[in-house]
């Protein structure tokens, strides 16, 4: 029998019972957020939070508390969620809104600087310097000149991101990056009808079939052009032009290229599946699924986005796939 187990620690609370969680998270919002609601009504004992008392749950906690989330099955649990507390509602029940670590990149003072010769690494690296953030696996991306004016920290992964056609995302508190898939070298095996309760939402994409050519063009800092194409080889492929603001090394060219390129004619389905809290998930793993009924579903998936739920009608995870994956994906190679 499974019996439903959970921790949440916030601030100098600790194993907080919640009525309800919610954790969404995606490779294309690298904002994690979370939601839990509470009784309105508690009392504290060494640090615990005890319900049915008189104690003003809401006045408990203040944004920018530190936020961890534990969920899972029989007393064994995985960690879901680490971030802040960006606002408490204060409702019946308690509503509790987060931000992973992203969070901390939007404070402090505007930047206004111009980066020369250099690379995305070290652009991450001054950004987050200020912070408790990690920098995990950074795609080798030299940037020639970039040019910031009056931007937060969160604004500027934003352009970085539009610029190089990046998926940023965190682990906690580690921000990595990704070219090309996989970011996480972690798999996850999914049955229907074993570990997957609902599965009809899948639709296919049969971008295989579709023939992509990225020409892509950028700039040296004294004006010359860079450029050249990845891609179909076939005469009449659908042409695409990628304008890459300031990097003239053409190894990296290519690479924000080819991701481009693949994002755009990539085999494999669109829409989630429907499964329960365990085998853990996250953004990024590759999915091995199987279907008995419908064997041409089966294969390895990346996956795009989770939304985790757990209350008292029990806990699932939705897990979102996408592109189909070869066996020998790697990360950020």
């Amino acid at each position: 029998m499974f019996k439903l187990t959970s921790e949440i620690n916030v601030g100098r609370y600790k194993a907080i019972k919640p009525i309800s969680v919610k954790i969404s998270k995606s490779i294309f919002d690298f904002v994690d957020k979370a939601v839990f609601k509470m009784p309105d009504a508690a009392k504290i004992m060494n640090g615990t939070i005890l319900v049915n008392d008189k104690t003003d749950t809401a006045l408990l906690f203040k944004e920018g508390d530190e936020v961890s989330i534990w969920l899972g099955y029989n007393d064994i649990l995985q960690d879901e969620f680490k971030g802040f507390v960006t606002k408490v509602n204060h409702t019946s029940p308690v509503e509790i809104e987060c931000e992973g670590y992203a969070y901390q990149l939007r404070g402090g003072s505007n930047i206004n600087k111009v980066y020369i010769n250099t690379t995305l690494k070290k652009v991450l690296q001054e950004i987050t310097a200020t912070t408790s953030i990690k920098l995990g696996e950074i795609p080798d991306v030299a940037i020639d000149k970039l040019t910031i004016h009056e931007k937060s920290r969160t604004e500027i992964l934003l352009l970085l991101k539009n610029y190089y056609k990046l998926e940023f995302f965190f682990n906690g508190d580690e921000l990595s990056a990704n070219l090309m898939y996989l970011h996480r070298e972690a798999d996850v095996k999914y049955r229907l009808g074993f570990n997957v309760i609902k599965a009809d939402e899948l639709k296919l994409k049969n971008g295989g079939k579709d023939k992509i050519v990225v020409r892509f063009l950028s700039d040296k800092r004294n004006g010359e052009k860079v450029q050249g194409k990845v891609g179909s080889s076939q005469k009449d492929a659908k042409e695409e032009l990628l304008k890459i603001p300031s990097v003239s090394e053409k190894k990296s060219l290519e690479k924000i290229a080819e991701k481009h390129a693949y994002t755009l004619s990539y085999e494999g389905y669109e829409g989630k599946i429907e499964c329960f809290l365990v085998p853990y998930c996250i953004p990024g793993f590759r999915a091995s699924f199987e279907d008995l009924k419908h064997p041409e579903k089966n294969g390895n998936y990346y996956v795009q986005a989770t939304e985790v739920t757990y209350g008292k009608e029990g806990a699932r995870r939705s897990v979102t796939i996408g592109a189909k994956l070869s066996s020998d994906v790697k990360a950020n190679k």
